[in-house]
């Protein structure tokens, strides 16, 4: 299934980078990093991210519970307008494809909601505004912290009292 995505994708992208521009320049510009000349640039790299994604053996859902918009307390992260318009583009090419279901949007919309959350998460951490700290809501730990073994969590203790 996902290999028909791909195929799409990669014929059609001219018209989909040039839908999603559109969308892109039909948007409010909040900030300097949200010109739609500058989130252009992005796009070659938004899609190859997603086709790799699409192309791991088993594709991980992601469960996305949020809109992208809950993603920023602020709002004026340039990648909630990038990755909400570059969804409504795909999906829309998606859904012009003649037997391309609701089953394969589906996947496709968990699969670029997955790579949203990445993106916007990232950007939103490198934030200086001061309301980025306060509207964020308290999040999990990262998946990728591992666990203190009982002889390195001990050392740490040793270094913090000062022994």
């Amino acid at each position: 299934m996902p290999q028909r995505i791909l195929c799409l994708i990669r014929t059609r992208k001219p018209d989909l980078k040039s839908r999603w521009a559109e969308r892109l320049r039909d948007q409010p510009v909040r900030t300097a990093m949200a010109e739609p000349a500058i989130l252009s640039y992005l796009m070659d790299e938004t899609l190859e991210q997603l086709a790799a994604q699409l192309t791991q053996r088993a594709p991980v859902r992601s469960g996305r519970v949020q809109s992208l918009d809950e993603l920023c307390g602020c709002g004026l992260n340039p990648l909630l307008a990038y990755f909400g318009m570059g969804e409504l583009s795909l999906l829309d090419l998606l859904a012009e494809e003649a037997g391309e279901g609701k089953p394969l949007r589906v996947l496709v919309s968990d699969q670029w909601g997955r790579l949203a959350q990445r993106e916007i998460d990232a950007l939103c951490g490198a934030c200086v505004r001061p309301c980025a700290s306060s509207a964020r809501k308290p999040r999990a730990k990262a998946a990728f912290v591992r666990p203190r073994s009982a002889g390195s969590r001990q050392r740490a203790e040793k270094r913090q009292s000062g022994f």
